[in-house]
């Protein structure tokens, strides 16, 4: 058994059955790397953007963009050559509570009549990964320009596609919202989720 455990035909065969197994698994690899460099255009048919309020300490409330315009190119073997770019509709704005949809979209607070669009730009930093990359940019709401990061990711992934999900916190106060502050926190949890193709062609 022990020479046949080491005879130099087995050692070449087992050498042989290694990298082809490697290079199969560098096939099936390649695809999603190459298209996820494609600008892909998203819009709310293929998912949500959301930001959500902490009231009084006590609860929270989430609202919506139902018209949005997100121009994402991915790049999962280098994040920093990943982009994305988003238009929110301002005056689509819709929260749950009566009477909250116009008064987030009225003076006090988007002022969308004025501003119909907020905008955000961003690019990956270097060294992320599929499943954790930051995207440093920018966002703009009432003519106001401010940092903001995004930590996101890719969850659900199969050969079809995979949902692009990304999270950050602004402060309203830096826009100009600065209604309602004993009531509702300054602090505004952003969260992004559109389903991506990752389908080769």
């Amino acid at each position: 058994m022990g020479a046949f455990a080491y005879h130099p035909k087995w050692i070449r065969i087992a050498i042989m059955m290694t990298a082809t197994r490697r290079t199969v698994l560098i096939l099936l690899a390649a695809p999603r790397l190459a298209l996820a460099q494609a600008t892909q255009i998203l819009d709310q048919r293929h998912g949500s953007v959301r930001f959500t309020a902490r009231h009084m300490g006590l609860f929270s409330t989430t609202a919506r963009f139902e018209r949005f315009t997100l121009r994402l190119a991915l790049d999962l073997a280098r994040t920093e050559r990943t982009r994305v770019e988003a238009d929110l509709d301002a005056q689509s704005i819709v929260h749950p509570v009566p009477g909250n949809t116009e008064m987030l979209r009225g003076p006090d607070y988007f002022d969308s009549t004025r501003f119909p669009l907020a905008r955000y730009a961003g690019t990956g930093a270097p060294g992320g990964t599929a499943e954790r990359m930051t995207i440093l940019g920018t966002l703009t709401m009432r003519g106001v320009t401010r940092p903001l990061a995004l930590e996101a990711r890719l969850a659900g992934r199969d050969r079809a596609g995979a949902a692009f999900e990304a999270t950050g916190e602004l402060l309203r106060s830096e826009y100009g919202m600065v209604a309602d502050r004993t009531i509702t926190a300054d602090a505004i949890r952003l969260a992004v989720s559109v389903q991506v193709s990752l389908a080769a062609g």
